[in-house]
């Protein structure tokens, strides 16, 4: 604690000579204080991350000498894909993330208590950024209905549509595994299927049903078959 010492004089307002002088100590004494939570922290983790995968440190600063903030996650962590280190303020991933299912960040709550007083704490959003991590390609459903003129060769309109694939940055090898079994169809290294074959007659088949692989060129264990 810090004393201050103050001379207190009081002199009487008629006889200014009548005066009498005392000495008060008043002493500031120090109270508890809440902890505080650093502003804007941000954390990013990769969807494949395992359960126990430390993805950063909450900060909080406590202006009590000697103190040292407990943690909690209050809110935004229904999944339970989260945890804090009470003690320490680690996070860590506590579930399966999943990118797809959920790209859009995370807005978990955290609280910095008093060990001594829970009663005393501060509470602030910490941003989690999910990662995506590459699985392979992926073949666009929405993309797959394509339409060709039985006289595409005749009429020399062989062009029948394009495979989207996603990511679509990365290198792939196109195949048809099914459904060409008159070789009617080709498809390039880039995706597009044209005609290269006589046999298309909308009476006896109005519809074609092809399906196609797309393999990652540099692993083919990571493909997509539709």
């Amino acid at each position: 604690p810090i004393s201050y010492g103050l001379t207190v004089q009081v002199t009487d307002a008629v006889d200014g000579t009548l005066t009498n002088q005392a000495i008060l100590t008043i002493t500031e004494s120090d109270v508890d204080e809440a902890p505080e939570i650093v502003d804007d922290q941000v954390f990013n983790v990769y969807e494949d991350k395992p359960v126990g995968y430390s993805i950063g440190t909450v900060e909080a600063t406590d202006v009590d000498a000697g103190d040292t903030p407990l943690f909690s996650i209050t809110a935004g962590n229904d999944d339970g894909l989260f945890d804090v280190n009470e003690t320490t303020g680690e996070l860590t991933v506590d579930g399966t993330l999943d990118y797809e299912a959920h790209p859009e960040d995370y807005y978990v709550k955290i609280r910095a208590f008093d060990a001594d007083d829970n009663t005393l704490y501060s509470e602030k959003d910490v941003r989690i950024n999910v990662m995506d991590v590459y699985e392979g390609p992926v073949i666009q459903e929405e993309y797959l209905d394509f339409s060709v003129s039985e006289k595409a060769i005749l009429w020399n309109s062989t062009d029948v549509g394009k495979i989207e694939v996603d990511p679509w940055e990365q290198n792939y090898v196109y195949s048809i595994v099914s459904g060409n079994n008159e070789n009617i169809f080709s498809i390039d290294d880039d995706g597009y299927i044209t005609v290269v074959g006589e046999g298309l007659d909308y009476e006896t088949t109005p519809i074609e049903t092809l399906t196609v692989r797309v393999e990652d060129a540099d692993d083919p264990t990571l493909f997509d078959e539709k």
